[in-house]
Parts: C-alpha cells; sequence; structure tokens
C-alpha cells in the first residue's frame, strides 16, 4: 500500500470508535409517539381530575338551589314586613296584645310574631326553608306614630 492510500483509508481503530459512536448515537436519538405505560398514566391523570370536577359540580348545583330558595324567603319577608309596617300601631296589637300568623308560600313556612313594646312594635319573621336545617329569622322594630 502506498502512503497515500493509507491516508484515506480509516484504520481498524477508526472503525471501531466510529461504530461505537454510532451506536451511542442511536440510542441517544429521539423516538416518536408514546409508550403504553406513558399513555396509561396519562389516562388515568386525565380521569381523576375529571372525576372530581363532576364530583364538584353536584356540590355546585346544590348550593344555587340553597340559595334560590333562601332569595325566595327574603323576598316573602320582605313582602310581610311591608304589609306589616303599612298598619298602624293601634290596629297591629289591638290593646296590647300580642298577634301572630302562619302561612306557606312555594315550600317554604312563614311564622311571624308581632310583640307590643313602649312606642314601638318588634316584628319577628322566622322562614323555615327546605334543605336548611336552622331557620332563617328577620327581626325588626317598627315606631308607632299614631
Amino acid at each position: 500500500m502506498t502512503i497515500e492510500r493509507m491516508a484515506h483509508t480509516p484504520s481498524r481503530i477508526a472503525r471501531a470508535r466510529a461504530s461505537r459512536h454510532a451506536g451511542a448515537l442511536r440510542i441517544l436519538a429521539p423516538r416518536r409517539g408514546a409508550t403504553l405505560v406513558e399513555l396509561i398514566v396519562a389516562m388515568v391523570l386525565l380521569s381523576i381530575g375529571l372525576f372530581s370536577v363532576v364530583g364538584s359540580s353536584g356540590s355546585v348545583v346544590k348550593q344555587l338551589g340553597g340559595g334560590r330558595n333562601q332569595t325566595v324567603a327574603a323576598s316573602i319577608a320582605q313582602a310581610r314586613l311591608d304589609s306589616l309596617t303599612s298598619i298602624g300601631c293601634q290596629s297591629l296589637t289591638p290593646g296590647g296584645a300580642t298577634t301572630s300568623g302562619t302561612s306557606t308560600s312555594r315550600s317554604i313556612k312563614e311564622t311571624w310574631t308581632v310583640i307590643d313594646g313602649f312606642n314601638v312594635k318588634n316584628i319577628r319573621i322566622t322562614m323555615t326553608v327546605p334543605g336548611r336545617n336552622v331557620p332563617i329569622i328577620y327581626e325588626t322594630i317598627i315606631p308607632c306614630r299614631d
């Protein structure tokens, strides 16, 4: 072999190094797609998130329904207060007696009591709302001017 030809042909050591590096490059090369284990882990995480959203939506719906009932109870109590304050004090509690009443509207039970005070009338309205353990109580004082 001539010297020129030896310069162009790689030696056995150089070929071994090149093949070792090519194998290392093949291992480190980026792969395409996802493995089955990665897909299963992703599906489990996604289903946990989905179930938590579905579980919390039930409590949100329940709270919205309770809020609606409390709003209805407040408007019924306001209507009762308006009707009781439009009546004069002498007619509201004749002879200093206690006046009371009960009614039910839209499945909400309303109990009201008017107590005679010194130049004032104390009004207490108790609203029993379905789905709520504790009743809602509204109290006010009406000054007597008649």
